[in-house]
Order: structure tokens, then C-alpha cells, then sequence
């Protein structure tokens, strides 16, 4: 009884500390998570386009270019803003960056109609461009990563505007119908699948087109994986978009033979990859 009775004062204690002191007997709130203040601008629709927007990330001191982010079909490209690796990427090089929010029909985007996003010639490539100058007030150097149906608009758009890009990567689409003019001025990019994805063959078929337009291109086969983003090709698509930062105008690069466990079992090609003129002996 007498052990009962202690219990019971104990507990009535306890209860009173409550009342009185809530506040210490609460658990402290989680600290906010550190955000960064993303702005979003909004742009004319045009023909074929359901969603017209721009996501940008604040103007770095000394902007020295612009860094695209294209999602896949329809998406909205904040997250792409908001992953470390393109942070890093961008505050290295000082880099604005920017998010695709474009959407359209399917049945718009499809290759036979040709009247949605995807395709930059018809109007949304000038829509990217003039968001630019609206946000940064001038033309800045473009790099541009799309996939999926961001890897549509973004070779479109590169191929309609070579010399507003100083580099590209297109990974993974699921048709290919347009082809590159051969052009003394066209920037290094980089194409990307998983070898175990549907849209291989297109990829592959759109790397081996800018490979005969004499475009110095990249090739990336991701093994056992399909339609996604695996994280290490990621980063290999951030180490080409460096090397060729770090490339001076006398750096050719070289060409190297592409694996055959890289998608091109059947098929005999060459990589173009960045690399530095090497020192002279001299």
C-alpha cells in the first residue's frame, strides 16, 4: 500500500511539472531544413503548350553562364535546382541556374503531330531564350542536361542554337526524326541510356547522326539500367560538362572506341572525350 501511495504521488508530481513547465518536458522543434529561395517566372503560352515557366535560382556575383535543367515529359524542374550535385556544379563555375517547366498535349508531343514543347523550333526553344534575357538582362553562355522528354527539347534546342551553348547532355529519348547540320561552330555534348532502356536505339541513332555531321559528341551507355537517372552517370555527365569548362580553344579532345557493353554490342563507334592539349616538351 505504502509503495502504491509513493506511486501515486510520484505520478501526481510529475503532472504538475507538466502544467507548470510544459515547455520542458517538450521536445525541441526540428531546426527549419536550409532552403534556397527559388523564383518562378511565368512566359507567354504559345501554340501546342499548356505550361510556360521558368525556375530560377538567385543570381551568382559575377554570373559567368547559365545552367538549363530539363525534367522528364511535362514536369515541373525545381527538384533538378535543388540536387546537390548541380548546385556544387553551378557555384564552381558560377552558374545561374534554371528549370524547365514546359508542358504540353501528348498527343501534341507525339512525332507525328510535332506541335508541342519538344520541339524548339516551333517556338518554345525562342521562349527559353527570351526568359533568359528577361531574368539575367543579357545573353549569357548556355549549358544546357535534359531528360527524357527534357533530352527532346534539349538537342532540339541545341541544334537550332549551337552557338548560344557551350555544352549539352541529352539523356535518354524515345525518338529520334531531326538531324544536325554539320557547322565548324557546333558545342560538345554528351548522349546518354541505360542499356537496358527502350529508347536506346533513338539515342543511339541521334548520337551516330551527330557523330556523322562531324559534331563533337560524347557517348554514355549506363549498364542494367533502364528508364531512369542513375546517380554515377549523373556525375559522369557533370565531370564531361568540367572537363570541357576547363578545356582552352586549343583543346581538340580526343576519340576513343565506345565499350560494347555500352550499348553498341552490333555497332563499331567513337566517343569524342575532353581532353587537354598535352604540354609541349619545349
Amino acid at each position: 500500500m505504502k509503495k502504491q501511495n509513493r506511486a501515486r504521488r510520484h505520478i501526481l508530481s510529475l503532472l504538475f511539472v507538466c502544467l507548470l513547465f510544459p515547455p520542458l518536458l517538450r521536445a525541441a522543434p526540428p531546426a527549419p531544413a536550409a532552403t534556397s529561395q527559388i523564383t518562378t517566372v511565368s512566359l507567354p503560352l504559345i501554340t501546342g503548350m499548356t505550361r510556360a515557366e521558368l525556375k530560377h535560382d538567385a543570381i551568382p556575383p559575377q554570373c559567368a553562364g547559365v545552367l538549363v535543367l530539363c525534367p522528364g515529359f511535362n514536369q515541373d524542374g525545381e527538384y533538378l535546382i535543388r540536387e546537390r550535385g548541380w548546385r556544387e556544379f553551378a557555384q564552381k563555375h558560377r552558374l545561374l541556374l534554371v528549370a524547365l517547366s514546359f508542358a504540353s498535349k501528348e498527343s501534341d508531343l507525339s512525332p507525328s503531330i510535332q506541335r508541342g514543347y519538344y520541339y524548339t523550333e516551333k517556338g518554345s526553344g525562342k521562349l527559353l531564350l527570351d526568359g533568359l534575357k528577361k531574368i539575367t538582362g543579357k545573353e549569357l553562355p548556355i549549358s544546357i542536361y535534359g531528360f527524357s522528354g527534357g533530352a527532346h527539347f534539349t538537342h532540339r534546342f541545341v541544334y537550332k542554337n549551337p552557338t548560344k551553348v557551350k555544352v549539352w547532355c541529352a539523356y535518354s529519348f524515345g525518338w529520334y526524326n531531326n538531324a544536325p547540320r554539320a557547322s565548324a561552330l557546333h558545342p560538345p555534348g554528351i548522349f546518354v541510356c541505360g542499356t537496358q532502356d527502350e529508347r536506346l536505339a533513338s539515342t543511339r541513332d541521334a548520337f551516330l547522326s551527330a557523330r556523322r555531321a562531324q559534331w563533337r559528341v560524347s557517348w554514355l551507355g549506363v549498364p542494367n539500367s533502364g528508364h531512369s537517372v542513375v546517380a554515377g552517370a549523373a556525375n559522369q555527365v557533370r565531370q564531361f560538362f568540367d572537363d570541357v569548362f576547363s578545356m582552352k580553344p586549343a583543346d581538340a579532345g580526343t576519340w576513343e572506341d565506345i565499350p560494347k557493353t555500352n550499348g553498341f554490342e552490333k555497332v563499331t563507334a567513337k566517343s569524342w572525350v575532353p581532353k587537354k592539349q598535352p604540354a609541349s616538351s619545349n
